[in-house]
């Protein structure tokens, strides 16, 4: 509660302040005292983002180091220590504030100094710019006092850039080296790769001598084959009906040419796969090596 006791405190500073202006200001002078009081309420209730927003706006109207100060308490009390350093400072150098009050807010400050962490930054090339979050802030060698938390930094030389995230922890010191030597457009270690042309599809040879042969040679076996199986049956259930050796021998004939028929179509049938799938290939892979 040290920082609330402060701000009670520095609000009837700040209301003996603002007595005895003239009759012109009074008006902007209890607008200021309005928004100081709407600072310290807010502060109570843990609104330090409000309380900033009150305090600043008492300070635009009448400037007092009393809402410096507090300007100060509620920048602290959000984690912004740099900026609450300065306002520290500022306050602790016042004419306008009592000894009190200024002791204290050398007190503050030098709290809030030993609270700030440190990076060290080197690299390559020296004097590259040194951006900490979004911000030019020095160039290469540099150390910069920054809030706790985390921050990126990076270099910028002519050549590229280079980043870094890293967190600082209240009071630490942090050292990064970044070098910037190498456009953002190439990476060491990395090696174009030749483009390799598109794969072209040619057209396969077509169908053979030996293909068409053995087509015709399976059609022509398997219509002689059927017909002569036809036949085969006919000469079967005549040689039922009237058993005689004549019979028997053309029956046992025309058999063994249909079988033969069949066999004549299956050879027909291997000639045509082994013409698609043996020789059409060997052919084409003999012409794209030829081209």
């Amino acid at each position: 509660m040290r920082r609330l006791t402060a701000t009670a405190f520095l609000l009837l500073g700040a209301l003996v302040a603002w007595t005895g202006v003239g009759a012109a200001d009074e008006t902007v002078v209890s607008e200021a005292r309005a928004s100081f009081t709407l600072g310290e309420q807010a502060f109570q209730r843990g609104a330090f983002e409000e309380a900033l927003a009150h305090f600043r706006r008492a300070w635009e109207l009448s400037p007092h180091d009393a809402a410096r100060f507090n300007l100060a308490v509620c920048l602290e009390a959000l984690g912004r220590l740099q900026e609450a350093l300065a306002e520290y400072e500022a306050a602790a150098a016042s004419s306008s504030l009592g000894s009190e009050q200024r002791e204290r807010a050398t007190r503050d400050a030098a709290g809030v100094r030993a609270r700030l962490g440190t990076v060290s930054i080197e690299g390559e090339p020296a004097g590259a710019s040194v951006v900490l979050d979004r911000i030019e802030r020095c160039a290469l060698p540099c150390r910069l006092t920054v809030d706790p938390g985390t921050h990126v930094v990076e270099v910028v030389g002519q050549a590229g850039r280079t980043r870094a995230r890293l967190h600082v922890g209240e009071g630490e010191e942090t050292s990064v080296r970044l070098d910037a030597l190498v456009r953002r457009t190439e990476r060491p270690g990395r090696t174009e790769r030749p483009r390799q042309p598109a794969p072209t599809t040619r057209p396969g040879r077509g169908p053979g001598w030996l293909a068409w042969s053995g087509a015709a040679l399976a059609v022509v076996g398997a219509g002689a084959g059927v017909v002569l199986g036809l036949r085969t049956e006919a000469l079967h259930q005549d040689y039922l009906d009237s058993p005689s050796e004549q019979l028997r021998d053309e029956g046992l004939s025309v058999r063994a040419f249909a079988n033969g028929s069949f066999v004549a179509a299956g050879v027909g049938l291997l000639a045509v796969t082994f013409d698609l799938l043996v020789l059409a290939p060997a052919t084409a892979g003999r012409d794209d090596s030829s081209r």
